[in-house]
């Protein structure tokens, strides 16, 4: 998942460059033939995957990560997710605040994001659910507290959209229960 990710945020980096991009397309595309089948250990699925893996590792090596990643950190280490998994459950909803506020160009990426991936955000949310991976959304306020205020800002420029602080509380509360 997090080639995916990578590939998906290298393609909606500011930073982005043709060659970025061409390299999250591909990567994109082999993930899209093959996850379904790597998920259930196929071992044909091996080396394309690796590939994968590769090519969106260039993409963002040029074009950096921009908010998912940003957003990712302290939910990995609060709710002790997998890096993949807490980085793509940021991905999906910092797609759907950006479709929310996309203005042309942007709706264009969005656009391009879905071919590529062959997925809506909604569809990308519905097949994080299919693989158990946004089961456990909550958390204390303390612990949310902490998650808002560990947001890596400094990755948040290479998002092809502004995310004020408020903003980052309102994505969060978009998918997070806070407890009590």
């Amino acid at each position: 998942l997090d080639a995916f990710c990578h590939s998906v945020e290298a393609y909606w980096s500011t930073s982005a460059t043709d060659e970025s991009r061409a390299y999250s397309k591909e990567s994109l595309r082999i993930f899209r033939e093959c996850f379904a089948s790597y998920i259930n250990d196929d071992e044909s699925t091996y080396e394309p995957m690796m590939k994968c893996s590769e090519l969106a590792g260039r993409a963002i090596n040029i074009a950096r990560t921009c908010a998912p990643h940003a957003f990712s950190y302290k939910l990995h280490k609060i709710k002790h997710f997998h890096h993949g998994q807490a980085v793509a459950i940021c991905l999906a909803y910092i797609w759907k605040f950006m479709e929310e506020r996309a203005d042309d160009n942007l709706k264009q990426i969005l656009a391009d994001t879905e071919r590529m991936t062959g997925m809506t955000c909604d569809e990308f949310i519905a097949f994080l659910a299919s693989l158990d991976l946004t089961d456990d959304l909550t958390m204390s306020a303390d612990e949310f507290d902490e998650t808002v205020n560990g947001v890596n800002t400094s990755r948040l420029g290479n998002t092809p959209i502004a995310i004020t602080a408020e903003d980052i509380i309102s994505i969060y509360k978009s998918f997070i229960t806070v407890r009590g």
